[in-house]
């Protein structure tokens, strides 16, 4: 169908029949501002779009759904915190995507958002780009897996605080890796982290 617009100032906002924009969008160097969400955009078309946002570098704001995403923030800062913003699925593919780029992260607050698994993706995506990462907290990330955190410990081995409460998903393999492999660690949370055992709970009093 077609698309409705509004623009003004290189500020875009896009209605119904969004998903035809979507390729002239990835490739568009001018906005300041884009607002799809009253769109009506699938998980395919917010990957391609925030795909090509990884290297936008004149972009400021990006509205998927209710919250607004400082796209230079996630691609550059050294600190960001999206706690409790009401971020969704959406919203977790482009912060994978833009977080996957920023080299100078060093704490990264995502916890109390309702991520889905999108959740691992951004894991994994600090564990590519964030290596000098001391701070992370991804509370109340319900789908977090082992295997993310495996992933992100693996790389970010600078970790100092991480924050896992209520990632109920998460076994002692996910704690054992934190243990081994970051031992600057000085703060861990994994309050009603219901798989975890004494086992791992003792190889993070080690690890601190």
């Amino acid at each position: 169908g077609e698309a409705l617009l509004w623009c003004e100032s290189r500020k875009l906002k896009v209605g119904a029949g969004a998903r035809v924009l979507v390729p002239f969008l990835a490739l568009d160097r001018n906005l300041i501002a884009l607002d799809v969400s009253d769109g009506d955009l699938n998980t395919a078309d917010v990957r391609q779009l925030s795909s090509a946002l990884a290297t936008n570098d004149v972009l400021q704001d990006l509205t998927l759904r209710k919250a607004t995403l400082r796209v230079q923030q996630l691609r550059t800062a050294a600190e960001v915190d999206l706690s409790d913003q009401g971020l969704a699925v959406h919203d977790g593919i482009a912060l994978s995507a833009l977080l996957g780029v920023n080299t100078a992260l060093l704490s990264i607050d995502v916890g109390g958002n309702e991520l889905g698994e999108t959740c691992n993706a951004i894991a994994r995506a600090l564990a590519h780009s964030a290596k000098t990462l001391t701070s992370v907290n991804f509370s109340h990330c319900v789908e977090l897996t082992d295997d993310a955190v495996v992933a992100l410990a693996s790389t970010c081995t600078q970790l100092t605080s991480v924050n896992f409460a209520r990632c109920a998903r998460l076994t002692d393999t996910a704690m054992a890796a934190l243990a081994k492999a970051c031992a600057q660690l000085t703060y861990i949370s994994v309050e009603r982290c219901t798989e975890l055992v004494d086992a791992a709970a003792t190889d993070l009093t080690q690890a601190c």
